[in-house]
């Protein structure tokens, strides 16, 4: 039988290889010299449409609800501080260029000293942006965490009435346009799905016992996204009405960093659908894969770290794809696609080889500093009774 840790580390690997490519894509969908391509859309669109929310599920099926809460507080605030010492790191790197004159060269902007301080309050303070922004996704999910902790004595009638709420405030959020406070945005959708993850356990297990449910539940997931995946234009009810988005130069596709979810029926049944034939997928290949399992194994496992190092990808590397390779290759057939899919991941898989150690460095700073802030709360109750005035009062002030 198939280990449920196995095939969820399968499934983040699954996840993963999948942003990189779609990440990949972005300097021919999002681009702004005219080198759009509606092949390289449509993948970014059906891939976009059910990854964040698979990330999450997986989460769920994996979380422990034996750990204390002081536990998952201390987890939860180390992905916090990762986001934010690797965002600090990436703006001082822009800083350092923009000193010496070479921002414009290595296709970013000028960063000054005092932008630099300021981005980085905020960063603290109301985590709404990220100077590398694929890390949204880790303080989103610290915050599911603490949220499933708060909730894991919790009835499932409370848990899920809670799911919903928090569900119908990001929506709230997203129409007034509220700032996106801690990610309040896409937290309602991904705690949802947390929640889903963690209801699917015994699902999953059921589904790993016999490889012929496992494949019927995966061409049925894969069946309702593709059907759905691309008719979703972004208007909250109307199926057949087009809302698109400027930054996608009119269409529309599910961007969880913005909390854009659009119809919101088709959206469930989209990222459902992904979810079950990803799900299943994972299964079949944790049993079956054989080499490929193992390497998606090994991928999901390290899933935080490549995250971390695509979005610098992200940020850098595509400017100079948008810049120099975009313009002289149409995106438009299948070698180039499967050409761009390997040297992306090939890139990235040794850029997280390559920074193994300022990796460690990084996780180990953002544990030391979640350590540090708890000690912090634990110890202000008692310096602000220490710096109280006392309460006796002498009979001469009586």
């Amino acid at each position: 039988m198939v280990r449920p840790s196995n095939a969820l580390d399968v499934g983040r690997g699954i996840a993963i290889v999948a942003v990189i490519y779609g990440h990949a894509l972005s300097p021919w969908v999002f681009s702004e010299s005219g080198n759009f391509s509606e092949a390289a859309f449509l993948q970014w669109k059906f891939g976009a449409a059910f990854l964040m929310p698979f990330f999450f599920f997986l989460s769920g099926a994996g979380w422990r609800e034996e750990k204390s809460f002081a536990v998952t507080g201390r987890q939860s605030l180390t992905l916090v501080f990762i986001a934010v010492l690797a965002s600090a790191a990436y703006d001082l790197a822009r800083l350092t260029a923009s000193s010496a004159g070479l921002a414009a060269q290595l296709g970013g902007e000028n960063l000054s000293l005092g932008a630099f301080f300021a981005g980085l309050v905020r960063t603290i303070l109301v985590g709404d942006y990220y100077s590398l922004s694929p890390l949204w996704f880790i303080v989103t999910l610290a915050i599911v965490r603490l949220l499933a902790a708060g909730l894991v004595r919790a009835s499932l009638a409370v848990s899920t009435l809670c799911a919903f709420l928090a569900v119908a405030v990001s929506v709230w959020a997203v129409e007034l346009d509220w700032r996106n406070v801690y990610q309040i945005k896409p937290l309602g959708i991904a705690f949802l799905f947390f929640l889903a993850g963690r209801l699917s356990r015994p699902l999953l297990q059921q589904l790993a016992a016999s490889a012929t449910q496992t494949g019927l539940v995966g061409v049925l997931g894969l069946t309702v996204l593709a059907l759905t995946f691309h008719l979703n234009e972004g208007c909250r009810w109307a199926v057949f009405a087009q809302c698109g988005e400027e930054w996608l130069q009119g269409r529309f596709g599910v961007a969880f960093i913005h909390g854009q979810i659009g119809n919101i029926p088709l959206f469930t049944l989209s990222a459902f659908g992904g979810v079950a034939f990803a799900s299943s997928l994972a299964i079949l290949l944790a049993r079956h894969g054989g080499f490929i399992g193992r390497k998606l194994d090994a991928w999901g496992g390290n899933s935080l770290n490549l995250l971390i190092v695509n979005a610098f990808f992200l940020h850098v590397g595509n400017v100079f794809v948008d810049r120099w390779a975009a313009p002289a290759f149409a995106a438009d057939n299948v070698v180039f696609f499967a050409a761009l899919f390997m040297l992306t991941l090939c890139a990235n898989l040794i850029a997280v080889r390559l920074m193994e150690r300022p990796l460690r460095w990084l996780h180990r700073c953002a544990l030391s500093a979640a350590r540090g802030a708890i000690a912090a709360a634990q110890a202000a109750p008692a310096a602000l009774a220490w710096a109280r005035p006392s309460d006796r009062v002498s009979q001469q002030n009586d």
